[in-house]
């Protein structure tokens, strides 16, 4: 009787997780298999795996972070880019355009914006800062005098759409989908751990019990992979006299001013 390799399904992320009992459906569909508990077993299985696709996609937001980073990136660039002209402007000395750099310059200095602060933090800021260039007569004839005017209007937009994405996934990140993606999982493990223990008993009972045993075999194989993988994140992570307990993510980089 064949048996299958354990592994802790609970160390594996959300992502890993659906990938791992997928690959486990595509192993465990075999033509071959006629017999009606199996057949019901794949059929669970695979529920099982549609429910939980759906609510990982739910919880990642994977479309609307796509979207939400490539307007702040949009935001970010015309921000840094704007502050790189006005201040060329200035240190050039060049009239009338070093006067009117001088005012935008001394309102962006004023406001401080940090690219890397967090997302609404940042949307505040920018919507008061292009308040005030719209509200003031001589800052708003600035853009115009050194041609940054389209920077403004992009800057503008893409902070709109930053934050109505953000309000777009706040209430797709609530704690009803995260509750529902730990549920989605548990019953792919329930559905998983049922069709492990019907393959294992067909390999010993079935009058053939070539097809189980391949698939124990052929699984086995997989598992393992998983363990390696989930070994060296283990080993990766734990922290020693060379490596911090955390490691930082890079962070955008803007034109400086």
């Amino acid at each position: 009787m064949g048996k299958f390799v354990k592994i802790d399904k609970k160390a594996l992320t959300s992502g890993q997780h659906y990938s791992f009992i997928k690959a486990f459906n595509n192993v465990a569909v075999n033509d071959d298999i006629t017999n009606q508990k199996y057949i019901a077993a794949i059929r669970a299985l695979h529920q099982a795996l549609q429910k939980e696709d759906e609510c990982l996609k739910m919880a990642q937001g994977s479309e609307l972070t796509k979207q939400l980073k490539a307007q702040d990136l949009i935001r970010d660039h015309n921000l840094g880019w704007l502050k790189r002209i006005v201040t060329v402007w200035v240190e050039s000395g060049l009239e009338p355009e070093a006067t009117a750099a001088a005012g935008l310059q001394r309102l962006v200095k004023l406001y401080k914006i940090d690219v890397n602060a967090q997302l609404d933090e940042e949307s505040g800021l920018i919507d008061n800062l292009l308040k005030d260039i719209v509200d003031t007569p001589d800052l708003w004839q600035a853009t115009e005098t050194l041609n940054v005017r389209r920077f403004v209007q992009a800057m503008d937009q893409a902070n709109g759409q930053v934050k109505e994405l953000l309000a777009q996934r706040g209430r797709e990140s609530s704690e009803k989908v995260v509750g529902a993606l730990k549920a989605a999982r548990a019953e792919s493990d329930a559905q998983y751990n049922a069709l492990c223990d019907l393959i294992e008993s067909f390999s010993l009972v079935a009058d053939d019990p070539a097809p189980y045993e391949a698939i124990i075999k052929e699984w086995n194989a997989t598992i393992e992979r998983y363990k390696d993988m989930l070994k060296r994140k283990s080993t990766k992570d734990s922290p020693d006299e060379d490596t911090p307990d955390v490691e930082p993510e890079p962070t955008p980089v803007e034109p400086e001013a």
